[in-house]
């Protein structure tokens, strides 16, 4: 349907919109996941936390993904 949980992928724009979909109980550990992966340059991070989907439902998301670094910086997740 083109949603990212039910929200308009232009309403995603940043990392603090990421975050405000997650439930409040898993929103620091969410937090915390994504800033140690900065630390953490090589191997596969998996993260599960719970989203609030714009219909008022939660959804279980597993995420896996790793950080790529471009000249010595953080550059975006895949």
């Amino acid at each position: 349907d083109g949603t990212v949980f039910g929200h308009p992928p232009e309403s995603l724009r940043g990392f603090a919109d990421w975050v405000a979909l997650v439930v409040p109980e898993d929103r620091d550990r969410f937090v915390a996941r994504h800033v140690l992966n900065l630390d953490a340059p090589a191997g596969q991070q998996v993260t599960e936390y719970r989203v609030r989907h714009a219909d008022g439902s939660v959804r279980a998301v597993e995420c896996r993904g790793e950080l790529v670094w471009r000249d010595g910086a953080p550059w975006r997740h895949v």
